[in-house]
């Protein structure tokens, strides 16, 4: 798998980032070697914690990514990669979605007047706006999450397959002996 090199190439090593006086605190946890190996449950796991705690709107997303992964024993790299979907470009769009599809779900009407484009009006109004945007984010990372995991599941399985395939047609091609 190509990408699986590239991602491993580009990783940062556990026992660099144990040199880090900032991650001492969960060094124990963090370090263990199984939340660093690459394999199907593992990537999928930590790439679907990452979508989870990037779309809940909430400082540190990287650390909720973080304890999400030493709970349920996800790869801490690829999670942390993937609370990167929201970023300065992506954030108000997903948030604006988050918040519309949780007043849906709360059969509220957004405010008329709610200033998309200011930040500091926007916090003016946050006592109409945070149970609408926190349901909304709940149902979206948890439908994110699982949509990701089942995803990256088939298509490891779907790369193993082809790889067996490969495989046995190599062996059956060596096994016929020449004719003359």
């Amino acid at each position: 798998m190509k990408f699986k090199r590239l991602i491993k190439k580009h990783m940062p090593k556990p026992h660099t980032l144990q040199k880090n006086r900032a991650m001492r605190w969960i060094g124990r946890w963090l370090f263990e070697p199984n939340l660093w190996h690459f394999n199907r449950r593992s990537v999928a796991t930590g790439f679907a914690a990452g979508l989870f705690a990037g779309v809940i709107p909430i400082p540190l997303h990287m650390a909720l990514a973080i304890i999400l992964c030493i709970a349920l024993r996800g790869h801490v790299a690829l999670a942390i990669l993937a609370t990167w979907v929201i970023n300065p470009v992506t954030f108000a769009p997903i948030y604006y979605f988050n918040y519309k599809l949780g007043a849906f779900i709360l059969g509220q009407t957004p405010p008329a007047n709610l200033p998309m484009g200011h930040y500091e009006a926007l916090l003016q109004h946050i006592d109409a706006i945070w149970l609408p945007l926190l349901a909304g984010s709940l149902v979206c990372g948890i439908v994110v999450a699982l949509v990701s995991y089942v995803t990256i599941r088939l298509y490891w399985r779907s790369q193993v397959l082809k790889s067996w395939k490969k495989r046995r047609q190599i062996r059956q091609q060596q096994a016929i002996p020449p004719q003359e």
